[in-house]
């Protein structure tokens, strides 16, 4: 059944961040998704649950607000065909806040599934804008402040990158999203990243934590330490290494459904030759299986189930990707810094 859906509206982008999972040429590729019949039909003969989020996925939509309100327009049609609720969200880098804000305002968007993406107080080394002159650490910091005022302030996630210069920042970050008044923060691994093998990267690691234990204690919303769940008594091993396969698919921006978005030609890493099905005949959930497990590693490879790491979530057909000659070398990239959050968790929470 499925319960959420990528929409990939449009690659464009304004920023030219060095973890992009996109290729470089794509972000400036002006097309975007325009067959809202097609996908109209395709969804109402989807198994689709009673509630459907749609994340619009892009470069930055957030510069072309039109697509935002035409996916809108077009996709709540369903709503009429079929008994269904469907709520919209993105992603934004806070280039443009304004459209964004107003859509929140609106209802077009969903604060619960919108985030905004800023890595850290001092950020566009790694996270370059095409126009530095305009977008320098200066204004992205001025809209965390302007966030913190809004309405939104308890609500929103503020997503960084977990990268080097982002650590070395840490405290002055967190300071200075505590003092604008923004509560909900989290960090999120990259794809690819050797630097998480390297003393001085889990050296500021493991200090970082203590200062987010400390801002936790503040007040602040830190979803990373939120681990609970995953350390219940009954919770003996964990069920699946990607969780993003259960009830969730991805449509290209040419209307191709794909298992998620790593699929997609536009994707930096390769992607081996596939024949996708198409939006414009009924959705076929048989055939995203097959391709999820023709192209998945082996799990167990990872002896993921006996890990003591429950909370540890990485993408399979990406550890094929990062350097390295044996799979156990790859699929061990960041498994230091995931032994770090457990113990760093039983010894602050559980004791």
């Amino acid at each position: 059944m499925i319960n959420s859906i990528n929409l990939h509206l449009s690659y464009a982008c304004n920023m030219n961040c060095s973890y992009c999972f996109l290729k470089k040429q794509s972000r400036s590729i002006q097309d975007s998704f325009c067959r809202w019949d097609d996908l109209l039909a395709f969804l109402n003969s989807a198994p689709t649950g009673d509630r459907l989020t749609v994340i619009l996925a892009s470069g930055e939509l957030s510069l072309r607000p039109y697509l935002i309100e035409t996916a809108y327009v077009n996709i709540k049609k369903l709503e009429r065909i079929k008994d269904i609720e469907i709520e919209f969200g993105m992603y934004t880098n806070g280039t443009n806040m304004g459209p964004i804000l107003d859509f929140l305002d609106k209802g077009i968007l969903s604060i619960e599934h919108t985030s905004l993406s800023w890595d850290g107080i001092k950020n566009t080394k790694v996270r370059t804008p095409k126009d530095i002159i305009k977008y320098d650490d200066a204004y992205f910091n001025n809209m965390i402040k302007t966030i913190g005022s809004s309405k939104y302030k308890d609500n929103m996630v503020i997503r960084s990158a977990l990268t080097l210069q982002m650590l070395k920042n840490i405290d002055d970050t967190l300071h200075h999203l505590y003092i604008s008044g923004c509560r909900n923060w989290e960090y999120y691994y990259l794809i690819d990243n050797d630097e998480y093998r390297k003393n001085e990267f889990i050296s500021l690691f493991t200090t970082a934590l203590e200062i987010m234990y400390k801002y936790k204690d503040k007040g602040m919303n830190i979803f990373n330490l939120n681990l609970s769940d995953y350390y219940k008594s009954d919770n003996k091993c964990k069920k699946v290494w990607c969780n993003c396969l259960e009830d969730s698919i991805d449509i290209s921006m040419d209307g191709k459904v794909l298992p998620c978005g790593s699929y997609s030609d536009i994707y930096r890493y390769e992607t081996p030759e596939q024949d996708f099905d198409d939006i414009s005949i009924p959705f076929n959930e048989s055939r995203i299986a097959l391709l999820n497990k023709r192209n998945c590693i082996d799990c167990n490879k990872c002896d993921f189930i006996s890990c003591g790491n429950l909370h540890c979530v990485e993408c399979s057909r990406m550890v094929e990707y990062r350097a390295g000659k044996s799979f156990q070398y790859k699929a061990t990239q960041p498994c230091k810094l995931r032994d770090i959050e457990r113990e760093t968790y039983f010894r602050k929470v559980k004791k």
